[in-house]
């Protein structure tokens, strides 16, 4: 008798609606837990690529390698020169194509302008410089 009763009482309908719940519930976990493992191995990936780029950049020391510091001499002379432009207010730009210098932006902060000057190779030198120092 005992028996008759507990399957008697039991509701199928809300049986199989928990089990449904449950069901959901445990898949949507299982889904995070796999987005998590996911996640964690590409930070992983992204950490010994970051550690990989600082070993390399603390080998080269604060002024780069030596064989980079050998052959970029005549580099040096260019960063140099367009270090000293910049702090006066001239900003020059590369050509992509040439790789010449072909654009220079002239800023004069006192007075707020803003020229941009084109470069073109049949002007001179002197009057390039004549223009950029009246220009700031």
């Amino acid at each position: 008798m005992g028996e008759a009763l507990t399957v008697g009482a039991h509701n199928p309908t809300l049986h199989a609606s928990e089990i449904l719940a449950l069901d959901t519930q445990k898949f949507r976990i299982a889904k995070a837990a796999s987005d998590l493992e996911i996640e964690g191995e590409r930070l992983e990936a992204e950490l010994a690529s970051l550690r990989s780029q600082l070993d390399s950049l603390e080998a080269q020391g604060i002024e780069g390698s030596p064989a980079a510091n050998a052959a970029g001499d005549l580099e040096d002379e260019t960063i140099l020169r367009l270090r000293v432009y910049r702090s006066l207010g001239i900003d020059v730009e590369r050509d992509r194509e040439s790789g010449s210098f072909n654009k220079a932006v002239v800023r004069n902060r006192e007075k707020g302008d803003v020229h941009v000057v084109n470069v073109d190779p049949k002007f001179s030198r002197f009057f390039y410089a004549e223009y950029f120092w009246g220009g700031l």
